[in-house]
C-alpha cells in the first residue's frame, strides 16, 4: 500500500494538498499520481457585481470542496495549486457536479487563503486549519472583496457572428485599479443592480490564469438593442496577381445614448488598405480594428476598400 495520502488533482491546473492527514481510506492509490478521488475541487468561481454606469464592479473568488472520501479530516491545512501543471497519463477525472448556486451556505468570508509564488505556478494556504466532514461541501473565500475600476466594449465581428455585437467586461489586474493578484482560472458569474436595487444576473464566461498586471477579459453574451450587417460592394481584379474589394459594415443602435463599437475584420496574404472611413488600426498581420461612435437611435456605416496579393 502506497502512501501518498489525500493529495490529488482534479481538473487542469488544480491540486489540493489536505496534510497532515496522508490516508486514503479505500486504498484507491497510483504509484505515480497517489489517490485522486477523494473529494472534489473544480477550481475557484468569481463573483463580479456590475455597478450602475458599468465604470466598477464589485469582485470576489471562493473555492468549493466536496469531500466524498467515507471520512472527515478535522483540522485539515489547505493548500490550492494553480498552474497549468503537466501530467504524462492523468487518471481520469471524476465527474465534478456545479451546486454553488443552490447550496444554502456561502462562502466563509473569514478564513481566506494567502497567496504566493511556487516553482512556475501560485500557491493558496488556508489561513487557518478548517475541517471537512465527509459528505460536506463547503465554500471557502479565496481573497477579500475587491472593488475594481472596469470598462464595458461592444464589439462587431462578422467572422464570429453576421449580425450579433458581443458585450465584454475588461479591467487590469493591477494594484492601482482596485486588485493585483494572481487570479488562478475559473468561471465568473455577472450580475448588476436593477433600479429596486435586486442584482439580476447578465452573464458568465470562464477566465484562464491570470496574473497580475495583465487584463482579465469576459464576455458577457451579446447586446439587444445593438444590431452589425455586412455586403461586400464590390469585387474585381487589378492584375494576374491582385484584385481589390470593396466592404461596408453597418451598425444601428437602438438604445437611448451613444455606444462605441469595436469593428474586427480579418485579411489574409499580402494585403493593404486602399481606403477607408473612419480610420483603422492595424492589429496584426491579419486584423483590423475600427473604432466607432453610433449616436443614440442612430446609424453608422463603416466602409473600406482593400487589395490582396
Amino acid at each position: 500500500m502506497y502512501d501518498y495520502g489525500p493529495t490529488f488533482g482534479v481538473g487542469v491546473g488544480y491540486h489540493v494538498d489536505a496534510s497532515p492527514y496522508r490516508r486514503y481510506p479505500y486504498g484507491y492509490y497510483d504509484p505515480y499520481f497517489g489517490p485522486y478521488d477523494p473529494y472534489y475541487y473544480s477550481g475557484p468561481h468569481y463573483l463580479a457585481v456590475v455597478d450602475e454606469n458599468d465604470k466598477n464592479l464589485s469582485w470576489s473568488g471562493w473555492v468549493s470542496l466536496e469531500n466524498t472520501s467515507g471520512t472527515s479530516y478535522p483540522e485539515a491545512k489547505l493548500k490550492l495549486v494553480a498552474g497549468d501543471v503537466h501530467r504524462a497519463t492523468p487518471p481520469p477525472m471524476p465527474y465534478v457536479r456545479t451546486k454553488l448556486e443552490a447550496m444554502g451556505n456561502v462562502a466563509d468570508q473569514a478564513m481566506q487563503f494567502e497567496e504566493q509564488g511556487f516553482f512556475e505556478y501560485h500557491l493558496y494556504s488556508l489561513n487557518r486549519p478548517t475541517t471537512l466532514a465527509d459528505k460536506e461541501t463547503k465554500q471557502l473565500s479565496l481573497f477579500p472583496t475587491a472593488d475594481v475600476a472596469a470598462q464595458k466594449y461592444y464589439t462587431f465581428e462578422r467572422t464570429r457572428d453576421p449580425k450579433k455585437v458581443r458585450v465584454t467586461i475588461e479591467f487590469k489586474n493591477s494594484a492601482s485599479a482596485g486588485l493585483g493578484m494572481a487570479l488562478p482560472k475559473g468561471v465568473v458569474r455577472v450580475y448588476k443592480e436593477d433600479k429596486s436595487g435586486a442584482q439580476e444576473f447578465v452573464g458568465e464566461d470562464r477566465i484562464e490564469h491570470t496574473a497580475k498586471d495583465e487584463t482579465v477579459r469576459m464576455a458577457i453574451g451579446n447586446a439587444f438593442d445593438i444590431v452589425g450587417e455586412y455586403r461586400q460592394v464590390d469585387q474585381r481584379r487589378i492584375s494576374d496577381k491582385e484584385s481589390e474589394s470593396s466592404h461596408e459594415i453597418k451598425l444601428r443602435n437602438h438604445k437611448t445614448e451613444s455606444i462605441t463599437v469595436k469593428v474586427v475584420e480579418h485579411a489574409y496574404g499580402d494585403w493593404r488598405i486602399v481606403n477607408s472611413s473612419p480610420s483603422y488600426e492595424k492589429k496584426d498581420a491579419t486584423t483590423l480594428e475600427f473604432t466607432v461612435t453610433v449616436p443614440a437611435d442612430g446609424e453608422k456605416v463603416v466602409t473600406y476598400t482593400i487589395r490582396q496579393k
